[in-house]
């Protein structure tokens, strides 16, 4: 429930989703609160927490269409998941 603690939509690492196993996908969640409450802490954050709102992204359409356009159908992109450059943006 990292991103209802820090109250900014958060993707979560590279994954599978069951209903299309083929592709390489990704998901952002963001947090949902009550509107009559105050949310400048992490308590504060918690207690006016509603639920939880996401969205899948899969990678192949996310790049065709923000490079599809530059490049035409006839462009192939290879992205190799280097991991993490250091373990400070893990948290």
């Amino acid at each position: 429930m990292r991103a209802r603690d820090v109250a900014e939509p958060l993707a979560t690492l590279p994954v599978t989703v069951a209903v299309d196993p083929g592709r390489l996908s990704f998901v952002i969640q963001a947090a949902v609160y009550r509107r009559d409450m105050p949310v400048e802490t992490v308590d504060e954050r918690r207690q006016a927490f509603k639920g939880m709102v996401g969205v899948v992204i899969h990678m192949d359409e996310l790049m065709g269409n923000l490079l599809g356009p530059q490049f035409g159908s006839g462009f192939h992109l290879t992205v190799h998941d280097a991991g993490f450059s250091n373990t400070a943006t893990r948290a």
